[in-house]
């Protein structure tokens, strides 16, 4: 066998040819293997690899600087560097085994027996290796896993899960990111058994792992997942009936096809539920946390039932913004208001004008700076609105015009 070529790149040939000169052996191992055995290969700008060496990491790191390869220590701690070479980046881990774990960390130790390693990975899919010749080793079955749709814990699964409670998280992710694949039996049931870990989390792994989950094609059946399992009730405050219509077996329903095109922070949202608490672990950004802010903003009666109107349903989506589509899907899940697709569709299609005017024109007409140039700004693009977007910039300043000379005394 030979190398495949999408793996076919400086950084990855490098530290394999590096390693075998010092009588060591580097692997691919996880993700970037399996997902070219089920044949999503990656594109060469876009690889995410994972490497492996049966050697010490510091001992290979110096191997690799000999060599005139980039070092980051990135995860040193855990045996981990990250590689860089001819514009391109692989993570680096020694073949290790878990001396001791507590749910949340592990310390590790280094072996070269490259089944010891594997058998510490997670799932058997993400145990599997491949080497120089492009030879796929797979000490537990993956292969067949992979063939059946399988996700499967490598051995007990409340072993495996003990070892890392973060892994209860991490299945309902592959559910979502491998859409095809069901967790088997054995490892659904462990889930339920260990969700007090989850309280020992760190806030950012949590929320790293469920937004990649709510990133994922099936993260319907994912959620399901998490909902069955009883993760839902142990990260949020409660679950929104909405969670499980949307993620039941019946997914013909209108608030399936809603939730169909929902971005991941407004899946969240869903989770949470409107004017919801949002939960103390969750790590976003401030930019984030606004928008998420505004998804749980429920609708007003008034802002809903313009938007299905026929007639002046642009002025409040001009006001609502660019979340105006998803909060109108939201709100079609939270209430039994009659919202279609093609309500959804001319929102996400509407180009929202821009307003003409500025406050530098204003000046320019005479009127001085201040509040009340702002209520004039505000009073014009409520006129301008008003007008379906139609009044011109001139049009405009002669309506200001118009309001200077009638509050002129006499006038």
């Amino acid at each position: 066998m030979t190398m495949p070529a999408c793996f076919d790149v400086p950084v990855v040939q490098a530290v394999m040819d590096v390693m075998a000169r010092h009588g060591a052996e580097a692997r691919l191992v996880g993700g970037a293997v399996r997902d070219l055995l089920l044949g999503r290969l990656p594109h060469k700008a876009k690889l995410d690899i994972d490497m492996a060496v049966n050697r010490p990491i510091g001992e290979a790191a110096d191997w690799l600087r000999a060599a005139g390869l980039a070092i980051y220590e990135t995860g040193l701690a855990h045996g981990t560097i990250t590689v860089r070479y001819a514009d391109q980046s692989v993570e680096l881990t020694q073949t290790r085994i878990d001396a001791h774990t507590d749910g949340r960390h592990a310390e590790v130790v280094a072996t070269e027996d490259w089944s010891e390693d594997a058998a510490r990975r997670d799932f058997t899919i993400n145990a599997l290796y491949m080497d120089a010749a492009g030879t796929v080793h797979d000490p537990f079955d993956g292969r067949a896993d992979l063939a059946a749709g399988r996700l499967r814990f490598i051995g007990a699964p409340d072993k495996r899960i003990s070892e890392d409670y973060l892994r209860i998280l991490r299945a309902v992710r592959f559910v979502s990111e491998l859409p095809a694949f069901t967790l088997d039996g054995d490892s659904r049931a462990a889930l339920s058994r260990h969700l007090d870990g989850l309280a020992g989390l760190s806030g950012e792994r949590i929320t790293n792992e469920w937004m990649r989950m709510l990133g994922g094609a099936g993260r319907w059946q994912a959620l399901r997942l998490a909902d069955e399992a009883g993760i839902i009730s142990a990260l949020f405050a409660g679950v929104p009936e909405a969670i499980r219509v949307i993620s039941g077996p019946d997914q013909a329903t209108d608030m399936h096809i809603l939730a169909g095109d929902l971005p991941a922070l407004a899946c969240l949202g869903l989770c949470i539920g409107p004017m919801g608490a949002v939960p103390d672990w969750l790590r976003l950004s401030r930019a984030e946390r606004a928008l998420l802010a505004r998804y749980l903003q429920p609708l007003t009666e008034a802002e809903a039932a313009s938007l299905l109107s026929n007639e002046r349903w642009q002025e409040t989506a001009y006001y609502l913004g660019p979340e105006a589509a998803v909060r109108l899907a939201l709100h079609g899940i939270w209430t039994p208001a009659a919202i279609s697709a093609v309500h959804i569709s001319r929102l996400l299609h509407f180009d929202a004008p821009s307003f003409p005017l500025r406050g530098a024109d204003l000046i320019d007409a005479g009127m001085q700076p201040g509040p009340e140039m702002g209520d004039m700004l505000s009073h014009l693009e409520a006129i301008w609105v008003g007008s379906g977007f139609t009044l011109d910039k001139a049009g405009l300043l002669a309506h200001l015009t118009r309001q200077a000379q009638k509050a002129k005394p006499g006038a």
